[in-house]
């Protein structure tokens, strides 16, 4: 994290009117999402360049929004979406918060990735349900898990309760 003066001056240096101006060419204001029409990362968030002191800078355009619009945010702070549409910054459906609040709004909304839509998934849903239906019996994971290439342990992960949404 920058220290406290640094962060301070970024947070007023982004709330320039040109700033503004230059940020507000990235969206259309609707009654709606504003949805983000320039550039976004892997997880399809907008990101924001800002040049300071000769430097491009990257933001995540939401935290920028919400900073623009509605105020600081403290560093170890959050921007969460309210409408789960990570390319808004309409800053109507923003909220701050912790790491841990936006993790509980991805599970409450069943956001997060699971089972193969993991980027590194052992398993396929047939191959667990194949698990599951293997009685365990002496010597079984053994043999399920030299037949699907995996590790006993994941075996018996799945025989107690992992991959529930299967």
């Amino acid at each position: 994290h920058m220290e406290d003066k640094q962060y301070q001056d970024y947070l007023e240096y982004l709330t320039t009117a040109p700033n503004i101006q230059r940020f507000e060419q990235h969206f259309d204001k609707t009654d709606g999402c504003w949805e983000w029409k320039s550039a976004t990362n892997r997880q399809g968030y907008g990101v924001y360049q800002v040049l300071k002191d000769g430097k491009w800078k990257s933001a995540r355009a939401n935290r920028v929004a919400y900073i623009t619009y509605n105020g600081p945010v403290g560093q170890t702070q959050v921007v969460r979406h309210t409408c789960d549409n990570p390319k808004c910054v309409n800053p109507t459906h923003l909220i701050t918060g912790t790491h841990k609040e936006n993790s509980q709004d991805m599970c409450e909304r069943g956001r997060q990735n699971r089972g193969e839509d993991r980027p590194h998934h052992k398993l396929s849903t047939t191959q667990v349900m194949e698990i599951r239906n293997t009685p365990n019996v002496y010597g079984s994971g053994k043999m399920l898990a030299e037949k699907l290439g995996v590790s006993r342990s994941l075996i018996s992960y799945v025989r107690n309760g992992g991959w529930q949404h299967v």
